[in-house]
């Protein structure tokens, strides 16, 4: 007679595999977490999306289905959000070119030619500068900076910071008897470079070329160069 061994039933969960976090699931949270950087977002929607399929296809061998969901959900929020930043960006630099950029090389190089009509075009009518005021600052300009060329990009951040301290000294804006357009870029002379401002019409806000597109063709009341080094040569001191 065989001697009665007997057995433990088995508990329920002997044979259920622990289910291990998944890495990408992680990833994807961490990822949509840091956000605020470029392209994150894009990630966290990729490593997300391939964590549930993952964890869809490991029949219990993998879990973390809420943090790929939570990933992919801020992912979406921070592409959203990236491409609403970039567009905004772009506008701005188009109403820029338009109503700052180009208007100030079209009047600059009008005052290498001599073309007062042209140079005088963008100035409120009652304000325009006489021929005779034109020329004077022609002679500044070309006597300390040459000829006018383009709009300076070789610049170091330094230097134009620099410029732009200078620019908000008050010998600069003492004569402004509106508001300078406030963007402040550097334009290339033939011998340095300076900054060009606009003094727009009291009842336009300084702000209006840029954020608004409202153009400054008929607005302006003066306008300035800021050299690097020397005093502001200014069209109607």
């Amino acid at each position: 007679m065989s001697a009665y061994s007997p057995t433990l039933p088995p508990l329920p969960f002997d044979d259920q595999p622990i289910a291990r976090t998944s890495k990408l699931a992680i990833a994807s949270f961490l990822s949509g977490i840091v956000c605020c950087i470029p392209l994150t977002g894009t990630a966290a929607i990729i490593l997300g999306a391939w964590a549930i399929a993952r964890i869809s296809q490991s029949q219990g061998r993998l879990d973390g289905r809420p943090l790929a969901i939570i990933g992919i959900a801020l992912g979406v929020l921070s592409l959203v959000a990236w491409i609403a930043i970039a567009m905004g960006v772009a506008t701005i630099l188009g109403h820029t070119k338009r109503n700052v950029i180009d208007p100030t090389t079209n009047v600059m190089l009008a005052v290498n030619q001599k073309d007062w009509a042209v140079a005088g075009d963008i100035f409120d009518p009652a304000e325009a500068p006489t021929e005779a005021q034109w020329e004077t600052f022609r002679v500044g300009v070309s006597s300390k900076l040459g000829n006018f060329k383009a709009m300076a990009t070789d610049l170091t951040p330094a230097a134009v910071f620099a410029q732009t301290m200078k620019m908000r000294s008050p010998g600069a804006l003492a004569v402004a008897k509106g508001n300078v357009v406030p963007l402040v870029l550097p334009y290339a002379f033939d011998q340095g470079t300076a900054m060009v401002l606009f003094v727009v019409e009291p009842n336009m806000k300084a702000w209006d070329p840029i954020l608004n597109n409202e153009p400054l063709k008929g607005r302006v009341i003066n306008l300035i160069v800021v050299p690097a080094e020397g005093s502001p040569i200014i069209v109607k001191p």
